[in-house]
């Protein structure tokens, strides 16, 4: 039997691994995000059911427990890309579109909640949760600003910095509302109210930061002394965090992987750490996670009965954002055209949208079943298509970063540019 289910997990991952190639392949010829290779492949894998017709559960249980790796993973490179700096360059602006990102959707995604309450209840923290999956991909927007040149420019360095703030906001906001639900056996018990665990959340940030800043001065000196072992104790400090945020405070392991990040961004060891990770994970464990979810949600399933809310979070979700911080942008001198393109800019999601989902899903919160996930995967599939191509059109004469002047003053207009 044990040979068996061995034979099964090299058979699926290879084939998972293939599919996602071949996917990554097509769309970055077609300039697209490569990112939605593995999650089209966990589409086509699930629709197919290739090889998990009698699959065994242990199989299932190593396939699903080596994407979770990969969810630490992703989490972990993300929090790398926290630039102290540039986010201080920025200042105020940065803080307000990532505000607008932030609380617009959930507003937005509110009401809409209640419009539905009859459809997916009337528990506020599910419709705090429908605006927080509607987190900014900081991947896909770098990606695109790198690709126009713009990622060090003042535009660039905005939206970047934004994004980043909008995943902390979000993952703080995350903690709270998974927190009600889950690790009963948290060293801190949390009973699943709203004030513990609030409590337990601010504890658990305030303990990151503190423990943080003291191991980010210790992983300073021992970049120095023992450079070649960088990545294990980089690695061995991801598995912490995620293994005690849950332990210790209840909070989900993916935020604590994110402070880990944190902790060893922006210093010498940064760039060759996350290079590392992120060629591992690439290559295999986030494939197998995105695969995963094609295999275990039903993602052909739409439930006619929540098909008009699925359609219209989409859209609620694209148009809060878009227009919540280009409206944001347009208090810190920036033109339509100037803050359109922080508006679309700041609209992507990706792979943080899935595992924001696949929690929801996994964490039972009320309202939130089996049936979201081909929508917030629709909502990744949209954005990643239509972020592109609509930075490139409000830049077609690569002309948009030279009109921004003093930009980095940080001192609102008390009245509007507008367009010549």
């Amino acid at each position: 039997m044990e040979s068996i289910i061995q034979n099964e997990v090299f058979l699926t991952v290879a084939l998972i691994l293939l599919v996602s190639k071949i996917f990554s392949m097509l769309f970055g010829r077609i300039g697209l995000p490569q990112i939605l290779g593995p999650i089209f492949a966990g589409i086509v894998i699930g629709f197919m059911n290739v090889g998990f017709m009698d699959i065994a559960d242990d199989t299932k249980n190593i396939l699903e427990i080596v994407g979770e790796i990969g969810v630490i993973f992703i989490l972990f490179i993300a929090g790398m890309e926290v630039d102290f700096k540039e986010i201080k360059s920025t200042g105020a602006a940065s803080f307000a579109v990532a505000a607008a990102a932030s609380l617009v959707p959930i507003a937005g995604c509110f009401l809409l909640c209640f419009l539905f309450r009859g459809t997916i209840g009337t528990d506020p923290m599910t419709y705090l949760f429908f605006g927080i999956a509607t987190a900014t991909s900081i991947s896909i927007t770098i990606s695109v600003l790198r690709e126009m040149n713009l990622l060090h420019g003042k535009l660039g360095t905005i939206l970047s910095s934004a994004a980043i703030i909008d995943s902390v906001i979000g993952l703080f906001l995350l903690a709270l509302v998974l927190g009600g639900g889950n690790h009963g056996n948290a060293v801190i018990p949390i009973d699943g109210g709203i004030i513990e665990v609030a409590v337990s959340v601010v504890l658990f940030f305030a303990a990151a930061i503190l423990i943080g800043y003291v191991l980010r001065l210790i992983f300073k000196q021992l970049a120095k002394k023992y450079d070649k072992r960088r990545r294990i104790f980089s690695l061995v400090l991801c598995f912490l965090f995620a293994y005690a945020s849950d332990r210790f405070f209840g909070v989900s392991h993916i935020i604590g992987a994110f402070c880990a990040g944190v902790v060893i961004s922006n210093i010498s060891i940064t760039k060759h750490v996350e290079d590392s990770v992120d060629n591992m994970n690439h290559l295999f464990f986030a494939p197998v996670f995105f695969a995963y979810i094609g295999i275990k949600y039903n993602l052909i399933g739409f439930d006619v009965g929540k098909l008009l809310f699925g359609l219209l979070f989409v859209v609620v979700a694209m148009l809060t954002k878009a227009i919540g911080c280009g409206a944001g942008a347009r208090l810190f001198k920036m033109n339509n055209r100037q803050a359109a393109f922080i508006g679309t800019g700041m609209m992507s999601c990706g792979e943080v949208v899935v595992i924001i989902a696949a929690k929801g899903v996994n964490a039972g919160i009320a309202g939130v079943g089996d049936w979201f996930m081909p929508y917030a995967i629709l909502l990744v599939i949209v954005t990643s298509v239509m972020t592109p191509i609509f930075m490139k059109l409000l830049n077609r004469k690569n002309d948009i970063e030279p009109a921004l002047h003093n930009l980095m003053t940080d001192k609102p207009l008390m009245t509007l540019h507008t367009d010549k």
